[in-house]
Order: structure tokens, then sequence, then C-alpha cells
């Protein structure tokens, strides 16, 4: 990965830090150690159980990335969320399984986890762990 291309996923690990913590500000949210990469998603939303990997890109692949959310959140029982950024673009999406977005809107279902992929704003993901906080 090159200069420029980790400078831009800082920039986007920044931005969506900042925008959790509005959200939530009776969390601790922090980006993760990059020695810890392996240990801890790209944002670390402190006892949530939320395992953020972020990607900003000129042609993401949300759900590439979230196959990766998976197998990490995988040890620690985490919800596997991908917060994604096409470049030259304004918006902010996520891409979860049904079964976390089930979760995320207070549904409690066994709905299996290889369940399909759905795609989201951002800016639910936020309302929605604002409400969990909340509650």
């Amino acid at each position: 990965m090159g200069l420029l291309s980790r400078r831009k996923g800082c920039a986007f690990e920044r931005l969506v830090a900042v925008k959790l913590r509005q959200a939530l500000p009776g969390r601790t949210v922090r980006r993760s150690v990059q020695a810890d990469r392996a240990y801890e998603p790209d944002v670390v939303i402190e006892g949530s159980g939320v395992w953020l990997e972020l990607q900003d890109a000129r042609k993401p692949d949300p759900e590439a990335k979230l196959e990766q959310a998976e197998r990490d959140a995988a040890r620690v029982n985490g919800l596997p969320i991908v917060v994604w950024h096409r470049i030259r673009e304004r918006k902010i999406h996520a891409s979860m399984r049904l079964s976390t977005l089930l979760k995320l809107s207070g549904v409690d279902t066994v709905w299996p986890s290889t369940g399909p992929i759905v795609h989201v704003s951002f800016g639910w993901v936020l309302e929605r762990l604002a409400a969990m906080e909340a509650a």
C-alpha cells in the first residue's frame, strides 16, 4: 500500500471516528492501533460489540471487505459492518448481512449469519447505534 493510499485511509478513518463520537457521546471511539490491525477493527467503539471495517476507494468492494470483517469479527463474536465511500462521491455507505441489520434494528431473531448482504447509508447506522445506546 502506497503512502498516499495510507493517508487517504487514515483520513477516512478519522472522519468516521468523528461522526461516531458525535452520535455516541458517551462512548470511547478511536482508530485502531496500526500494529493491532489483526486484533481490532479499523475504528473501535469500546464495549459495543460492533466490528467496523472501512474502505475508501475508486472501486470499493464492500462484499469482499465484509467477508474480511466477518472472519475477524468471528473471533470476538462481533457484529461485522463495512463502512465505505466511493472517491469523488459525497455519501458514505454501510454494508452488512441482513442478520446484523435486524440486530441493529432491535429485532431479536435467529436469521442465518450467511444471509443476504444489505447496503444502507452510514447515517442510518449512526442513528441505530445512537438509539441502541439510549435504550
